[in-house]
């Protein structure tokens, strides 16, 4: 069962990950990007670097509950990974989650 060592797990889909989008091409604007962060480096107007990690250290803790299959609060114990699929699919068609998405269903109107 992977859910029984999620180091391996992680390690090997980020491995899977990287090596899949190593080889696409860079947007233009990620390379905009990338210009600005460091041009705002140069010019100190970002004080700590560690500001612009915290998004991603976010994201990482993220997909660690969700490979460990402890992604959603309301669980007291994790799911295995038919279930987890199962609410994840569930969750994309609600109609709730749907609304929220597609701004020209004009709620406010």
């Amino acid at each position: 069962d992977d859910w029984q060592h999620p180091a391996s797990v992680i390690g090997t889909s980020v491995s899977r990950f990287v090596d899949g989008v190593s080889d696409l091409p860079e947007s233009a604007s990620v390379t905009a990007s990338r210009r600005t962060r460091s041009a705002l480096l140069h010019q100190g107007e970002v004080q700590d670097e560690q500001v612009l990690n915290d998004r991603a250290v976010s994201v990482l803790r993220r997909v660690k509950s969700k490979l460990a299959g402890s992604d959603f609060p309301d669980q007291s114990s994790r799911l295995d990974v038919a279930t987890q699929v199962n609410r994840l699919v569930s969750e994309a068609q609600s109609n709730f989650n749907l609304c929220q998405l597609y701004v020209g269903w004009c709620p406010f109107w």
